[in-house]
């Protein structure tokens, strides 16, 4: 058999990719502010930036200035507000915000390491890096400025420290809960929704532990209960602390982000179901698949690679014991995938609009299989052109060659451009100069709107409001009118799309350059119009 590349010559590889793939997404802020605003960061961003902004300038944690808010996920807030204490303006901020989510999406490619080299299978980390740099390179969701890079760092952390645990378990060596607790708790700070998969982690490396002391169970308590006991109250305090802090800052110990897009749950079986799944499903497939196949096409590509690498678990005999542990945590990582998209499909979330953007943990699961079903083809191949010695350097060039076409669609998504980002900052501008500081305006779009304008924007989609907002507007009785007369709300600012709009005089339009005939509005508020009308 020929050999195959050592681990040293693997890192050299990762190392050049991690840091090519940080020149280029750091390059695009050269671009500078309107490019920035225009192509990069969506409106939810600027939610997390102004908020850590209002922060430090009013010591509370607000949005609009007025109202306290939780709507944001803990520790992508943590860090911002970090950032916020060291930069003197919002373009700093905003700057300095996306230079580490860029690092943070290099820093995966560490932690890829770390993986590979605790399964001693340069050859998987060479794919397991270049599928990375296939998802995080090319698509917006990780050069926006939001959580999903963070999020993907964690969960390649969880995958490093689960593989530790179920490795030293399958040696019959004292594993480390102290690591896989410590990442679990950070994956849910991180990512609320993300509890459920924690959980299952969790139990499964407890319940692998306890099969090893199957014929005395006793055993395994005496040896393991006070290590599972403390480091679930250690667990149980990260989330106790996580929910106090929601509460301290908004008065709910869920943030009202969460409340707003789960206030439709009805938990019902209908005829709808199986189609929501199906959308599910591939939402968390590779970027790259989506749109460019038929959905049952997608669907049936991936029960295809399950179903391969199933196979490859029970058929190959003699699986090394790294690799063996690590096939048993994608089988687990399976089960909270196909879990979690059950959820969400009975649950009746409106998926779509809410989480689109936040599926680091599906995006990995597939990058795991497709390594994985690679690794396997290669062997395979490998044992039949033993005698060619250059074949040992194939994973280099499939991995160097993903990067190349990641670079490829990167260059052709450069120049993307939104035009309704482009009304909606063109529409903050004008607002700047146009309105006097103690003007209140009022959007469902207010991140992007409220940043750029320096003017207080009440969010009434509800997600970066007060909780009250949510209860007595959304889900009482209080009309949107009377809300804003309550608020002194001055102006509207959003897309003329929105049918709860009141009749509201139009004082200024920004058409989007699109063709589609949509424009950004301001509305002025009628003090005249009554909630009775």
């Amino acid at each position: 058999m020929s050999p195959s590349i050592t681990f040293k010559q693997a890192t050299f590889v990762v190392l050049f990719l991690a840091v090519g793939q940080f020149i280029l997404q750091v390059g695009l802020l050269a671009r500078g502010v309107e490019y920035v605003a225009a192509s990069l960061v969506i409106d939810d961003t600027y939610y997390y930036l102004q908020t850590a902004w209002n922060t430090k300038q009013l010591g509370f944690v607000t949005f609009d200035g007025l109202h306290p808010t939780n709507g944001v996920q803990l520790s992508w807030f943590v860090i911002i507000l970090l950032l916020t204490m060291l930069a003197k303006t919002k373009m700093a901020l905003l700057f300095a915000t996306m230079v580490v989510s860029f690092l943070l999406n290099g820093l995966c490619y560490l932690v890829i390491l770390k993986i590979g080299a605790i399964l001693k299978r340069p050859t998987l980390t060479l794919f397991m890096a270049g599928l990375w740099s296939l998802q995080s390179l090319p698509f917006r969701i990780y050069s926006m400025g939001m959580e999903n890079s963070l999020h993907a760092l964690i969960f390649w952390c969880v995958i490093w420290q689960s593989t530790i645990f179920l490795i030293r378990v399958q040696n019959r060596v004292k594993p480390n809960f102290w690591g896989l607790t410590v990442v679990l708790i950070l994956n849910v700070w991180t990512r609320l929704d993300s509890a459920l998969l924690s959980v299952i982690l969790y139990t499964f490396c407890i319940v692998m532990l306890a099969s090893t002391y199957r014929n005395n169970f006793r055993i395994f308590l005496q040896k393991h209960l006070k290590a599972i006991a403390g480091s679930s109250l250690f667990a149980s305090f990260g989330l106790v602390t996580q929910l106090s802090a929601f509460w301290l800052m908004g008065d709910s110990f869920l943030p009202v982000s969460a409340l707003v897009k789960t206030s439709d749950v009805s938990w019902r079986l209908s005829t709808g179901v199986v189609d929501k799944l199906i959308e599910i499903v591939i939402l968390g497939m590779p970027s790259m698949l989506q749109g460019r196949f038929p959905a049952l096409t997608l669907v049936s590509l991936g029960i295809f690679g399950i179903l391969l690498v199933i196979g490859a678990r029970v058929i190959i005999p003699n699986h090394p014991e790294e690799l063996l542990a690590f096939l048993n945590l994608w089988s687990c990582l399976l089960v909270g995938e196909i879990l979690y998209h059950l959820y969400i499909a009975i649950s009746g979330v409106q998926y779509t609009p809410y989480f689109i953007w936040y599926r680091s943990p599906s995006f990995i699961f597939w990058i795991i299989t497709m390594s994985l079903i690679a690794l396997f083809t290669f062997d395979y191949i490998k044992l039949v052109i033993h005698r060619f010695q250059i074949f040992k350097w194939a994973p280099v060039g499939v991995s160097l060659l993903i990067f190349a076409v990641a670079i490829y669609m990167f260059a052709r998504s450069i120049n993307f451009t939104s035009e309704l980002y482009v009304a909606r900052y063109n529409a903050a501008l004008w607002i700047a100069e146009n309105s006097p500081p103690d003007t209140i305006f009022a959007s469902w779009n207010t991140g992007q709107l409220g940043f750029f304008s320096n003017r207080t924007f009440i969010n009434l989609d509800g997600v970066i409001n007060h909780v009250d907002y949510y209860e007595r507007v959304l889900r009482g009785s209080i009309p949107l009118t009377d809300y804003l007369f309550e608020n002194r709300v001055d102006y509207i600012v959003d897309y003329d799309i929105y049918d709860s709009i009141p009749d509201f005089p139009v004082v200024h339009s920004f058409p989007l350059n699109d063709g589609s005939g949509r424009s950004i509005q301001i509305w002025q508020v009628n003090s005249q119009i009554s909630s009775s009308q």
